[in-house]
């Protein structure tokens, strides 16, 4: 038996079933465990934990060197 899990952001609830798109989706009576009565399959439910990404900084040199590539190709 093949497991899918589908994983969601922490705040995201289910909204459909990863095996058959269908929105019929039900909690089981196992934390985590839901089954789809469109197709009859049971999938597990986890929520990622959020990540926080520090902004890069740019060099100034890094700025013209991106802005003369876009150039290149005929951006604006």
């Amino acid at each position: 038996m093949c497991e899918v899990t589908l994983w969601l952001k922490p705040d995201q609830e289910v909204s459909y079933c990863p095996y058959c798109r269908s929105r019929s989706v039900w909690p089981c009576e196992v934390q985590g465990l839901w089954t789809c009565q469109g197709c009859g399959r049971d999938f597990l439910v986890r929520h990622r934990k959020a990540t926080v990404q520090s902004p890069r900084s740019i060099s100034p040199d890094e700025l013209w060197a991106l802005q003369k590539k876009l150039l290149a190709k005929g951006g604006c």
